[in-house]
Order: structure tokens, then sequence, then C-alpha cells
């Protein structure tokens, strides 16, 4: 047999590429991809960290030391409300509790500290914390345990366990600074909440000039509270620090405190114990008629100062909610009514002030009297032809002789002077929901309204308004503007400014002088004698005027000044009443004369030295 043999420089036969080739092509390839792939992460990855630890540095830091912030509320205590005398009527109470969340406890039980178990958490805080707050320890300790107890079984039970539970509340400010200090520094799941409660310490005593807070969020509901907002509440204050894990606060990390700015200090110029007779006064009256509503005003003549604004049926202004159905607002201000006879004073003013007549201008005055274009008009009560000056109209109350008085002046005349008494405007008292009343152009008055306008019917007044035309004529016709805050003063010690209207002479000294000594006659010899106060001389005028819309209701009143020879004050008493007993001289002047005796003795006003010498009443 003969062997072949393969020259050794002879060229190999071709082979044809196999699955061996493709396969190690294939893992170049794919090996190039994960290495593109790899390169883009690592870039993106560099990039990211490019821009938190350098572009975006600052931010990161902020929101990171951000999400550790904690915040405490420093509420700003709300200011004081004071009388004329100093003595507080509204002030604030600030209570604290200490809380604790029940889901905290466990993770706070045990802790390492350098490798060394410590226990702490609920087990180190019972001693410190009942210490702190008169409790025993024992039971602080079997308290916090049970609401270990019923974390452990929401969870176990699948639902959400406990978050918070009061361990004690009306704490004083440093125990609860202590506390939550210790329990800051320790790691333990302890917090504190504030309460601010409102107290008026009359209870009813002036409730609807202060008016109140609501018991859930101590929002103001009325009165000097609502309308004095700005001043009273102050500013909230707050601490920021950082915490750890557990809220303690981490030493030498981010700490802030903004000091709460507290609320103005109100004096006003009640007189509490005057308030307090005021409403006396009303209370029993509505008792003894039977009455639906008393107001009762008590001003200052030669400042417009307001010492009683008493209402009656009133409320505990600690508790608003309980407050009878109407009784939250301030009726001498929000309700209007027809003033009836005391508007008649306008009229006379007017008349003396023009000088058409004088206080002894006779009138022939009979009980149904027919005006030129054809109305008809009476008094209140038949009587025979009567001959009466014009201090006689005033003091009998006569609709038909007044309307006699003032016809000697044109309308626009009479429109003119009734607002410079400032009917139909505000008077600008600091409390919310004041009504302007109601006062027609005397263009359009219609041929009846040109009439009734001069007898206190036709328009509508609040009962501070009308008052407030009875100090003027008291003042020696200088109209004051009517106030019921003193002093505004922030806890700087700063006093802030109060604008208020100026002074405005509404009608001479002269013509003051005999209006007044025209309502003395009224006291003396007119209708008005139960208002009487022994041993002054007294000014003064009944009324009583229909409630439109209402059958039958009245509004029965009594406006009084004394001393007359020297006015000090001006008290105006005015009852709404259904049925019968309706007449001023029966329902508010005897309220009047009790309160204003009360009045005039606190303040030791002298007695008068000599009777009061009214004008002739007839002729």
């Amino acid at each position: 047999m003969t062997t072949r043999r393969t020259p050794p420089n002879a060229a190999l036969p071709a082979v044809a590429a196999g699955p061996r080739r493709d396969l190690k092509q294939a893992t170049g390839r794919r090996h190039n991809y994960v290495l593109v792939i790899v390169l883009v992460l690592l870039l993106a990855l560099s990039g990211r960290l490019i821009w938190i630890q350098g572009i975006n540095q600052s931010k990161v830091a902020y929101d990171s030391v951000a999400s550790r912030l904690a915040r405490i509320e420093l509420p700003a205590q709300r200011g004081v409300i004071s009388d004329a005398n100093g003595t507080v009527m509204a002030s604030t109470s600030i209570t604290y509790s200490i809380t604790i969340d029940p889901s905290q406890i466990a993770a706070a039980r045990l802790s390492l500290d350098g490798g060394r178990t410590r226990l702490e958490g609920a087990d180190a805080m019972v001693p410190y914390v009942a210490d702190k707050l008169g409790l025993t320890r024992a039971a602080l300790a079997a308290t916090l345990q049970e609401q270990e107890t019923r974390v452990q079984e929401a969870i176990a039970a699948g639902t959400s366990p406990p978050r918070y539970f009061v361990i004690a509340s009306g704490i004083s400010p440093v125990e609860r600074r202590d506390i939550m200090t210790y329990a800051r520094n320790n790691s333990l799941p302890y917090f504190s909440e504030s309460k601010e409660s409102r107290v008026y310490a009359g209870n009813e005593v002036g409730a609807n000039v202060l008016g109140g807070l609501t018991a859930t969020d101590q929002t103001p509901i009325g009165g000097i509270e609502l309308s004095l907002d700005e001043y009273l509440k102050g500013t909230d204050g707050a601490q920021v620090y950082e915490q750890g894990r557990l809220g303690q606060e981490i030493p030498g990390g981010e700490n802030s405190y903004v000091a709460p700015v507290n609320g103005s200090d109100i004096k006003l110029t009640i007189d509490s114990d005057v308030q307090w007779k005021a409403q006396q006064e009303c209370t029993a009256k509505l008792e003894e008629i039977k009455g639906d509503t008393c107001t009762a005003v008590v001003m200052d003549v030669a400042t417009g100062a307001i010492v009683a604004l008493a209402e009656a049926p009133t409320y505990d202004a600690n508790n608003p909610g309980a407050a009878p159905a109407g009784a939250l607002v301030n009726r001498s201000i929000s309700d209007v009514f027809e003033p009836g006879s005391t508007g008649k004073v306008i009229t006379a003013a007017a008349a003396i002030e023009e000088g058409k007549v004088t206080p002894t201008t006779p009138y022939t005055v009979p009980y149904e009297f027919t005006t030129p274009n054809g109305q008809v008009f009476t008094d209140a009560e038949h009587h025979e032809e009567l001959k009466l000056t014009l201090a006689g109209v005033l003091a009998e109350s006569s609709n038909t002789g007044t309307v006699q008085v003032g016809s000697t002046l044109p309308a626009e005349v009479r429109f003119q002077y009734m607002k410079k008494f400032n009917m139909g405007v505000k008077t600008g008292v600091e409390l919310p929901g004041e009504s302007q009343g109601l006062l027609a152009n005397y263009v359009d008055w219609d041929g009846r309204t040109n009439y009734t306008t001069m007898f206190g019917q036709g328009y509508a007044v609040n009962a501070l308004q009308q008052v407030s035309v009875f100090a003027t004529v008291a003042n020696g016709g200088v109209r004051m503007p009517v106030h019921l805050v003193d002093t505004i003063t922030k806890p700087d010690g700063e006093t802030v400014e109060l604008d208020r209207e100026q002074p405005v002479q509404v009608i001479t000294k002269d013509t003051s002088d005999q209006i007044m000594r025209m309502l003395e006659g009224v006291v003396a010899g007119g209708t008005g004698k139960s208002g009487a106060v022994a041993g002054y001389q007294i000014a003064g005028k009944t009324g009583t005027a229909e409630i439109l819309g209402e059958d039958p209701a009245y509004v029965a009143s009594f406006i009084g000044i004394a001393p007359a020879e020297n006015p000090k004050y001006v008290v105006g008493v005015f009852v709404r009443k259904s049925g019968a007993l309706i007449y001023g001289s029966e329902v508010a002047a005897p309220v009047f004369s009790d309160l204003m005796t009360y009045v005039l003795q606190k303040q030791s006003v002298p007695p008068s030295l000599t009777p009061a010498v009214p004008y002739p009443l007839t002729w």
C-alpha cells in the first residue's frame, strides 16, 4: 500500500465557516452593547451625582433639613377687655395638655447605646413625667402599658393603631416646657397642645357688648370681640427645630424662634356696675309685665361715652351656644322703630331755633285735627279742647298740637334738622350690625308723612340714635361722637389713635336751654311724672310707637336727663311689649327712675339745690 503525504508547504484545503465562529461574533457584539449601556448608565449616574452634589446641592440640603423640621405653634394671647374703671371683663386663659403617640411607644422603649442595651422611652419617662404632673408612677406606667396593648391589638386585627392619647390636661406653661424639653432630648413620643379659653368675669354682664367666642375654634361671634378682632387677636409665633427619628431635638441643628405678639388691650367706657344694674332693671321689668325685650342706654352727656348698653333677655358670654333665640344681637343698634313722641323734641327744637315759636307760644289743641290737605290726626286719648303753650304741647305729648307747631316750618327745613340730629345716619359706635335707621328724603314724603314725621312717625331709629338726640340737647346743642371704646393699648404700651367724628353744633345753647326747661315740665307736670328721681331735677320725654307689621306690638320708651340744671347723664329705656300696658309713662319711665337713681348715687352726683321751674303749660 502506498501512503500519500501532504507536502510541508502545501496549502490546506479551504474549510467552510461553522457555528462556533458565528457564536463568537455574536458574543462580541453583546459585550459591546452591554459596555455601551454601562457607559450610558455611568454617565447618567455621574450627571445626576454632579447635579445633586454640585449644581443642586443647596436645594437638596434644604429639602433634607426641611424633612426633619418640627414646628410648634406659639399662640398669641388675646387682648384684655376692661371697663372704664379697669375692671377686667374679658381675658384669655391658655392651658396645655401632654399627649402621646401610642404607636411609637414600642420603638421608643428600647434603643442601643454604644453596644449596650438601655431601657429608655416610656419607661424612662414615667418617673419624671409622673412627678411633674402630680401622678403616681404606677398609674402612669399602667396607662402607657394599656396604650401599647391597644396598638398591638389593632395591628393583630389588621386595623390602624391609635396615634393620639391625652396623658394630662390643664398643665401650666412651665410644666409643659420642662416635659417637652425632656421628651425631645430623650427621643420620646410625647407631644403637647395648647387650648385658649376666653373668660368673661361677669358672665351675663355686658355680654351683648363683649360678644363672646365660639367654643370650638374661638371665633368671635359679635360685639367688641368681633368688631375689634383685628386689635384683640395679636399675631401667633412659632418655634421650629430639627428633630430626629423619634421627634427628639437634634443638638446644634436648625432652630428658630419667633415670639408671639399678644393682642392689644381695650378699655371700654362701660361701667360694669351700672351695666349690671341696667340689665337687672330690664330683666325685672320684663318679668313684671310679661314683655318681649328691653334695652337700656346710659350715656355721658359731655363726651358721648356709653356708660351702659343693656339688653334683656341676654346670655352668658362664657356659653353663647346656650343663648335664647335672638339674644346674641345688640338690639340697641340693630332694631329700628318709630320713635313716637320722643321725636317731638326735634320738631320743637327746629321751630324754636328758626324763631317761629317760643316755649310759651299758645295753641288751641283739639283731640282731632284736620290739616289743609285733608289729613286727620288725633291724640292718644280723647280730651276736650285744651289751651296749651308749646311747653304744654310737649308735656301732654299732643299729636295735634305738634302738627300745628311743625306746620310753621317747610318740610325741607324740618328734614335738615332731622339730619343734623343724625336721623338716618349711623352713630358710628364700635359695634357690628348697626342700622342707620330709615329716613326718606323730604321730596319723597307723601301728604301724610309730611305731618307724621313731626310727631315721631314715618321714619325709624335705633335706641342709640334717639338717646343721642337727647344728649345733644343736654350738651348745649352740641352732638358728641357716640362711642364705647376709651383706649386701645398695644403690648408695647403704645396707644392707638382712634378716628372719631368731630363735635357738631346742631342747635344753639339758648335753644337747648329752652328745650331742657320744657322737658322738665314733662316730668314735673306732664306724662313723665313716673320718671321723677327724688332730690334731682329731671328733664325727660315719654314715647309710645306701634311696630309696623306686628299686631299689636309697641315700643314704650322714656329718655331722661339728670341733673337738668347741670346735665351729666342721659338714660334711655325702650321696652317692646305686646298687648295692654304699652305707654312709656307706665312701662319705661319707672325703669328710668330706678336706673338713673343708681347712676347718680354711684357717680356721687350732688342733688339739685333748687326745684325745677318749668314753663307754664297752659294759657
